[in-house]
């Protein structure tokens, strides 16, 4: 029996074909464990990405490597490497502009290189519908993606050289000047101490006479009593007052630490597929996706089952500073009550300077 699994998303859809598992299971979701035929295809492109599972599994892995490459910003060449040897599907990935990606693909069923211009949008689209794919246990449960962290070795400086080099330059000629400044010092004068006037040699005090009992010594007097006087109060500086703003970001972050530490975590996968497309879909809805800043901002979301936003914290400077341009303080739901119980997952929600909102899961996929 044939089974169809469509993955669609507003600029990308994603269709898999295949073979039932098990012929006799009577389940209304059936297991579908092999691949007749894989289709992708993206709006305002009338060409469409077709082939088999080889096909499938080199597209998930090229493009889940080149969106790491985008959300971390170190460069990684893995994505742009030839196929494996006996390999008959090529998929590349290369960005033309900051907001335009070019996808190439050669396939036995598309000898001739297929290329496909996407924006950004686009892109995380595609990223969107594989990651449904791969969160759905009930298609290829054994597709699995092989990343890794990047290598060192791709990590760059990028600060220019001459703004490394003249700090050094500028310490050097500093400690040059203070050496030649102590050069020119005269050394200082010996200093001699004073030595004390001879005073009258005090006599012997009187030895008693033998039987006689020892006369106490006698009590030094007790010092002058000294009343201590209390130091008057230093004034408040204004910096030692925490600003409302402040005081409301410390209680988030108490508040969704509390949450993490005692909160029953959702488990369930595609429970927490759903809730993460509730997540991205009121993002969206609720930003006006025209950002002024420059730099990603990423934070740390709880979501409840319903899809309420309990609770957030910031893993950026910039998620910190422009947090007044989304909408995640409107959007989070305000109780009286504990809600540190209430059984939630956790996503990473990135806000890129390009108008995008990325949500996954804060630990991963789940095995």
């Amino acid at each position: 029996m044939t089974i169809q699994r469509e993955y669609t998303l507003p600029n990308c859809k994603l269709l898999v074909e295949g073979l039932m598992g098990d012929p006799s299971e009577t389940t209304s979701r059936p297991l579908l464990s092999t691949v007749t035929n894989v289709e992708c295809r993206f709006v305002g492109h009338d060409a469409a990405l077709i082939g088999g599972r080889s096909l499938l599994e080199e597209l998930a892995q090229v493009v889940s490597q080149y969106a790491q490459e985008i959300l971390s910003g170190v460069p990684h060449p893995s994505h742009l490497k030839a196929p494996a040897a006996g390999s008959q599907e090529s998929v590349r990935l290369e960005r033309l502009k900051p907001d335009v990606h070019q996808l190439t693909v050669v396939t036995p069923e598309q000898p001739e290189a297929m290329q496909v211009k996407l924006g950004t949008v686009e892109l995380f689209d595609l990223v969107e519908a594989i990651d449904q794919l791969l969160f759905d246990t009930q298609t290829l449960p054994d597709l699995a993606l092989s990343l890794s962290p990047v290598s060192r070795q791709y990590v760059q400086n990028q600060e220019p050289l001459a703004k490394r080099v003249v700090p050094a330059a500028v310490g050097l000629a500093g400690l040059a000047v203070a050496a030649i400044a102590l050069f020119f010092l005269p050394l200082p004068a010996p200093r001699v101490e004073p030595t004390p006037e001879p005073t009258a040699q005090e006599s012997p005090a009187p030895t008693p006479p033998p039987g006689a009992s020892p006369e106490p010594a006698a009590t030094p007097a007790a010092p002058p009593e000294v009343t201590p006087v209390a130091p008057p109060e230093a004034e408040a500086s204004p910096a030692a007052e925490a600003s409302p703003e402040t005081a409301t970001d410390a209680a988030e972050v108490e508040s969704l630490d509390a949450a993490i530490a005692n909160g029953s975590v959702i488990t369930d996968l595609d429970q927490l597929a759903q809730i993460q497309q509730q997540l991205r879909t009121q993002l969206d809805d609720a930003w006006d996706n025209s950002p002024d800043f420059s730099e990603d901002l990423v934070y740390q979301v709880r979501v409840a089952q319903n899809g309420d936003i309990l609770g957030f914290r910031y893993t950026n400077d910039a998620a910190v500073e422009n947090l007044d341009q989304v909408p995640l303080r409107d959007l989070q739901y305000n109780s009286t009550n504990d809600l540190s119980q209430e059984a939630s997952a956790e996503f990473r929600v990135v806000f890129t300077a390009g108008g995008v909102v990325q949500v996954s899961p804060w630990y991963g996929r789940p095995q």
